[in-house]
């Protein structure tokens, strides 16, 4: 077993400021012989690919939150050791998903300006 690899799951976005971190964090998780790591990654193009409805416009976190759970769509999650998300709303789209896996999140924002942002 010691063979083994950890097999990570990464959901990242790459908008923005959240680019340079994503590359950040790929770059030594590829060098480690002991991770598999998957990524899906969160584009600005993802936006046009899965067009949310009308209301979710409204709010940047639900039109967020719908581009993430169709990129997610079809993930098997259970053969994943442990996932790392780059942010709230990220972890809130997975939240059922995820449930029970060890996870990271890293998060460039506050608690309470992700809840304003919920809001």
């Amino acid at each position: 077993m010691a063979d083994k690899k950890i097999k990570i799951l990464c959901v990242c976005g790459c908008l923005s400021g959240n680019r340079t971190f994503t590359e950040n964090l790929k770059r030594p998780l590829d060098s480690f012989i002991f991770v598999d790591a998957d990524y899906i990654f969160i584009e600005s193009e993802d936006y046009s690919i899965y067009p949310p409805a009308k209301w979710r416009k409204i709010s940047m976190a639900a039109e967020t939150l719908w581009v993430i759970e169709q990129k997610v769509r079809g993930v098997d999650f259970s053969v994943y050791d442990m996932v790392i998300v780059q942010g709230f709303e990220v972890a809130w789209a997975l939240k059922g998903r995820i449930k029970g896996l060890p996870c990271i999140m890293f998060n460039d924002a506050t608690p309470t300006v992700s809840h304003q942002l919920i809001l």
